[in-house]
């Protein structure tokens, strides 16, 4: 567990490549630790759009993720997937649900934080949807969480979505 603790410190640093290598490491000591799967799942389909990738460290999380009440996070990579394929309908009802999951908990530093980043990702599927009053009030709720983390992947991605829908 601690290679996945290194993992979300170069998160935070923005260290990526690294972060990668240290969530491998952690899988190579705990090959089935379901935040670990959850988060290299996360990270390929954010960083490299791959689909197969993603869906592969999926496959891998048993029912301890529900049981660690980790439903959400399947959630999110599941909506990053649909996105990733223009699944639009699809990302955003399973966002909306991670979403609703998330502004349920008690507000822990950690839930806020992936609460933000998916009210983020569902501005850009409202916007591509069409819906900017939506987009609108959903990239207000998120980004400024972001840009106080300077997340820049997010936020330019989301960003470009809504001038498109703009336009």
């Amino acid at each position: 567990m601690i290679h996945t603790h290194v993992a979300i410190a170069l998160m935070s640093a923005k260290d990526y490549e690294r972060r990668e290598v240290a969530y491998e490491a952690a899988l190579a000591t705990q090959p089935d630790h379901p935040v670990t799967l959850m988060s290299l799942a996360q990270y390929r389909i954010q960083h490299h759009g791959d689909v197969e990738g993603a869906r592969a460290y999926l496959e891998r999380v048993d029912s301890r993720a529900l049981a660690m009440n980790l439903g959400f996070g399947l959630a999110f990579v599941e909506g990053l997937i649909a996105l990733e394929r223009s699944d639009l309908t699809g990302a955003r009802d399973v966002l909306e649900g991670a979403h609703g999951d998330l502004v349920q908990r008690e507000p822990a530093v950690l839930y806020a934080m992936i609460r933000d980043v998916v009210a983020t990702y569902l501005a850009e599927v409202y916007a591509r949807l069409g819906d900017l009053e939506t987009a609108n009030a959903y990239y207000a709720d998120g980004s400024p969480a972001l840009e106080r983390h300077d997340i820049r992947h997010v936020l330019d991605r989301v960003q470009r979505a809504l001038a498109d829908a703009a336009r």
